[in-house]
């Protein structure tokens, strides 16, 4: 269904994964704008970042937003990371379907999220992963080990001292879920931070 109506060289209506974008653009689509309080219609924090150079990260995954994100039909597999900026629910409630999800929806790469590191370690995002990654694990283990569980270490490039030199403050905890069944004795996470 067209228009006649456009804006410069865009059509008046979008229609996920019907327009490209130039190479020096970007897309912000909000996947959810709810404040801490659930509505029917409402999910809470998230952002789709869509770059002219085909990258996408989803910025905050809060409770509701991942099923906007199945809603445009935009395969798990192009998301390139994801990134919490703090670890209220309302910012990081959908990260089991995230992990779980996008794996069920046909990720075959691993999952790359980061986070906060925090002034303490159960404060940080890899703390935050570790837990809940903890409590999947009967989702986990009845998938008969289909299901990631074990981290791969973290990028060496995103070294506590490479951050600071890159102008950040504190460090992000990175964390790195690989597609395929859990190493035999592995830990869950593994990230860079203050501590660790």
């Amino acid at each position: 269904m067209g228009t006649q109506s456009t804006r410069g060289t865009y059509p008046e209506q979008f229609y996920p994964n019907t327009e490209i974008l130039g190479e020096q653009e970007l897309r912000i689509t909000a996947l959810g704008t709810g404040r801490p309080f659930l509505r029917r219609s409402q999910a809470n924090a998230s952002w789709l970042i869509e770059l002219g150079n085909e990258d996408k990260f989803v910025f905050d995954f809060g409770f509701g937003s991942q099923m906007n994100f199945t809603a445009l039909e935009i395969p798990y597999g192009d998301i390139n990371a994801y990134f919490a900026t703090h670890l209220h629910t309302d910012h990081v409630g959908d990260f089991g379907q995230v992990w779980v999800g996008s794996w069920a929806g046909g990720r075959l790469k691993p999952l790359e999220v980061y986070g906060p590191s925090g002034p303490e370690p159960k404060y940080g995002f890899k703390y935050f992963c570790e837990k809940q990654l903890e409590s999947y694990v009967w989702d986990r283990d009845t998938r008969g080990g289909g299901l990631p569980a074990a981290a791969e270490g973290p990028d060496p490039d995103r070294s506590p001292e490479r951050a600071r030199q890159e102008g950040h403050r504190r460090p992000a905890d990175h964390v790195r879920l690989p597609r395929g069944a859990a190493a035999a004795g592995g830990t869950a996470c593994r990230g860079r931070g203050p501590g660790w």
